[in-house]
C-alpha cells in the first residue's frame, strides 16, 4: 500500500491556531497602476516629483557616488535616511508627495516606482 506524505501549515496568530489543508500557494495581488520616474538630487530638499497615494519604492541610482538622504519636508543630509547606491529600495505605502529627497551635493539620482 502507498502512503501519502501530508503537509499542513499551522500559524499561531494573537494565541490562535490557524490551520492551511492543504497548503495554499501565495497569490500576487493584481496591480491597477504603475507609474515610474527619476530625479535628480541637490542639496536643497525637493518633493518627489510626479508621484501620487500608494505604495512607494525608492532608490539611489547603481551611478552615485554620494548618498541620497529621503524623509519629510526638513530633510536633511544629518537627519533622513540614507540611501546609498549599493542598497535595496525604500518601499513605503504613503501619499509620495510627502517625500523630500536631498544630498550633500549635486550629481546624484533616484528613481521610483509607485502602485496601487
Amino acid at each position: 500500500m502507498k502512503t501519502k506524505s501530508v503537509l499542513a501549515i499551522l500559524l499561531i496568530v494573537a494565541g490562535i491556531a490557524v490551520v492551511s489543508f492543504p497548503p495554499q500557494p501565495a497569490r500576487a495581488q493584481a496591480v491597477g497602476y504603475v507609474k515610474t520616474g527619476q530625479q535628480n538630487v541637490t542639496a536643497s530638499a525637493a518633493q518627489l516629483t510626479g508621484t501620487s497615494y500608494g505604495t512607494i519604492c525608492v532608490k539611489a541610482l547603481s551611478t552615485n557616488s554620494i548618498s541620497v538622504f529621503i524623509g519629510g519636508a526638513n530633510v536633511t543630509t544629518s537627519n533622513g535616511f540614507e540611501l546609498t547606491a549599493t542598497e535595496v529600495p525604500y518601499c513605503t505605502q504613503t501619499n509620495a508627495g510627502q517625500l523630500y529627497v536631498v544630498a550633500s551635493t549635486t550629481g546624484a539620482s533616484v528613481s521610483w516606482i509607485v502602485t496601487r
